[in-house]
């Protein structure tokens, strides 16, 4: 929804006119490709480092896997595209592949784990919304709430008939996650009629502190009554598309707030790496003796709260690195390609 929001704000704004199509479609993949690229170079290296150190080689170890699906692994790893397929693949007994309907339920090997940039999935769902997103975001409001009814009856569909109710289905489906993109889209619409209302200011501030406290106090919300968890998210969901055009009005003219959200992707991209590889080496030089070493292919740590804290640092540091060093230098080939009138 927040991509919507964006991508809506700046096609409508920004990239008009006349070649704005190939401008937009280009500079979003001058955002995207470059420090994906130079992170897939970061954790070949640290596996590689762990590996002639340690003999931990992680997801470089798919000599058990067949030659297809080494292939696609690879591939996708280096294009983006298709990286949203991978989660939907587990691996047979003889190394080949096949569709499941859950990607982690513990029984075998799923694809996914020998991906260099696994959370990269969400990457691909982006690319292909950025392609179609000059086509649909100026729509008309009824054509886009179409299509927002549309995704979203697939996706009662494949969950109420199919009975896909699992992770990847009902996750990483690109047509039943357009709604969202696409909620995110008339939430500007929200934006455009909201912002030079007279109580537009202390509406959007009143908001914005109302949703921080939801947000924060969500994780401690017992399941509702009739509605139960699934009632819950979509509650949080709904009020989620309500205050994005609140929080955008009430920080878009704050430097800090910006630069943090310069952050959020280098953080994304690159917290994979610093969450599988660092309990090794605080494993392997005596810093977390209380916990097991780690192999690398385990998920999330091991629940050690020094692991978690130094997680978190590294992931930032390595963060603001990458957005001095990479985002930074392309921001300004970017900026430049946009007509200046």
């Amino acid at each position: 929804m927040i991509s919507g929001f964006y991508m809506s704000l700046i096609l409508n704004d920004k990239y008009i006119g006349r070649g704005s199509y190939r401008l937009f479609i280009t500079n979003r993949l001058l955002r995207i490709f470059p420090m994906y690229w130079v992170v897939v170079g970061f954790t070949l290296a640290v596996w590689l480092l762990l590996w002639l150190v340690f003999g931990i080689s992680g997801p470089l170890s798919t000599g058990g896997l067949a030659e297809n699906a080494v292939v696609l692994l690879r591939t996708t790893d280096v294009t983006i595209l298709g990286l949203e397929i991978v989660p939907f693949l587990g691996i047979a007994d003889h190394g080949g592949l096949y569709w499941t309907e859950s990607y982690l339920t513990g029984k075998q090997p799923y694809l996914w784990q020998f991906q260099l940039v696994p959370q990269g999935w969400t990457l691909s769902l982006e690319l292909m919304f950025y392609f179609i997103a000059p086509l649909l975001v100026r729509r008309p409001i009824w054509i886009i709430t179409l299509i927002i009814l549309s995704s979203l009856g697939l996706r009662a569909y494949t969950m109420g008939i199919l009975g896909l109710k699992n992770d990847p289905w009902a996750y990483r489906f690109f047509p039943t996650e357009l709604a969202f993109f696409l909620a995110g889209s008339l939430a500007y619409r929200v934006f455009l009629w909201l912002k030079w209302r007279s109580f537009a200011g202390p509406l959007t501030k009143a908001f914005s502190v109302f949703f921080f406290a939801v947000a924060v106090g969500y994780q401690f919300t017992p399941p509702l009554p009739y509605i139960g968890n699934q009632g819950r998210t979509a509650l949080f969901i709904l009020a989620m598309w309500i205050a994005i055009p609140c929080l955008f009005l009430s920080t878009c003219r704050s430097r800090i707030d910006r630069y943090i959200g310069e952050l959020s992707y280098p953080v994304y991209i690159v917290h994979w790496i610093v969450v599988l590889a660092l309990p090794i080496l605080m494993g392997h030089t005596g810093l977390m003796p209380e916990t097991p070493i780690m192999t690398g292919m385990e998920i999330g740590g091991s629940g050690n709260s020094w692991v978690a804290l130094a997680t978190l640092t590294v992931s930032i540091i390595a963060a603001i690195v990458l957005h001095h060093t990479v985002s930074i230098p392309l921001e300004r080939v970017r900026q430049a390609r946009i007509d200046p009138r």
